[in-house]
């Protein structure tokens, strides 16, 4: 399962809200061998607890994002150079379409959580 990083993740749930997603980030203690964030299914594995975060995967994150919406990579010289998501809207006089809000990274999961969070900071979402 790709979803977007822990960080994005984190953010998007704070300004979101956003909690019925499949997969979670959930803070494990193993001791002193392997404590951190691990990626999760509840209804298969350990319950939730506290400490735990969802996992925004793309096709989650592209229902959720208004319509006009896309996320991609962008071609560069043949190779995947990077992620790319943005959103229009019509203008004011309706006969074209704007350009409301576009974020990169590395990979689509994370450029579509960072537009998401652009969004809900714009006021977009809510």
């Amino acid at each position: 399962m790709d979803t977007a990083s822990l960080t994005l993740c984190k953010e998007l749930y704070e300004v979101s809200g956003w909690k019925d997603t499949d997969y979670f980030y959930q803070f494990v203690e193993y001791g002193d061998l392997s404590t951190g964030y691990y990626l999760t299914n509840p209804t298969l594995e350990m319950p939730l607890h506290a400490n735990a975060y969802p996992a925004y995967d793309l096709g989650y994150l592209l229902r959720r994002l208004p319509q006009n919406s896309w996320a991609g990579y962008t071609d560069t010289s043949g190779q995947r150079g990077y992620a790319l998501a943005k959103t229009y809207a019509w203008n004011k006089r309706g006969n074209d379409i704007d350009k409301i809000a576009e974020c990169r990274a590395d990979t689509p999961e994370d450029a579509a959580a960072n537009l998401a969070i652009e969004l809900f900071k714009h006021g977009i979402l809510n």
